[in-house]
């Protein structure tokens, strides 16, 4: 969205996967977001979680998934 200067689609997007987080994060695709990614998808108003510990193993699993680089974050 951003990329194309698009910010109707960055948030569309945005607001797909807050809505959607629950399905999302047990992707194989989740675990290889960038921490800006990551960040800006927990950071929103608009996470739609019905337990808040979710996001904190979801957070986890990202992390340990490339432990060596990213406890640097």
């Amino acid at each position: 969205g951003l990329v194309l200067s698009c910010p109707r689609l960055a948030v569309a997007a945005r607001n797909y996967i807050a809505d959607r987080f629950e399905l999302l994060n047990k992707d194989e695709e989740f675990l290889k977001l960038a921490a800006h990614e990551l960040f800006a998808i927990i950071g929103g108003d608009s996470l739609n979680v019905e337990r808040e510990e979710l996001v904190f193993e979801s957070v986890m699993a990202w992390a340990r998934h490339d432990k060596e680089k990213r406890l640097k974050v």
